[in-house]
C-alpha cells in the first residue's frame, strides 16, 4: 500500500511513543482521549487548538480499542451461534 509521505509521519509520530512501552501498560486509565480534549475547548470561541504528542498517542489506543472490541464481539456473537443452524447451510 502506498501511503503519502505527511500521512505516514504523522502516523509515525502517533505510534512511536507506543513503541517504548509494554503490551500490558500501552493503553492509557478510560477516558484518556476525553479528558484531554475537553481540557482544549476553548473558552474565547477560538476553534481551532493544537494537541499535544499524548493526546495524539490517545487517539491511536482509542482507535486499536475500538477495534479490538469490534473483534471480541463478534467472537462472543460466532461462539453463541448454534453450530447446527450453521451447518444446515453448508449442507443443503
Amino acid at each position: 500500500m502506498i501511503i503519502d509521505e505527511p500521512i505516514q509521519a504523522r502516523l509515525v509520530a502517533i505510534f512511536a511513543p507506543l513503541n517504548t512501552v509494554a503490551a500490558a501498560r500501552a493503553f492509557p486509565p478510560p477516558r484518556s482521549l476525553s479528558a484531554s480534549l475537553e481540557k482544549l475547548i476553548p473558552d474565547d470561541g477560538t476553534t481551532r487548538r493544537n494537541i499535544n504528542q499524548t493526546t495524539a498517542t490517545y487517539f491511536s489506543t482509542a482507535a486499536v480499542d475500538i477495534w479490538l472490541r469490534g473483534v471480541h464481539s463478534f467472537l462472543i456473537s460466532a461462539s453463541l451461534t448454534e453450530a447446527r443452524a450453521c451447518s444446515a447451510r453448508f449442507e443443503s
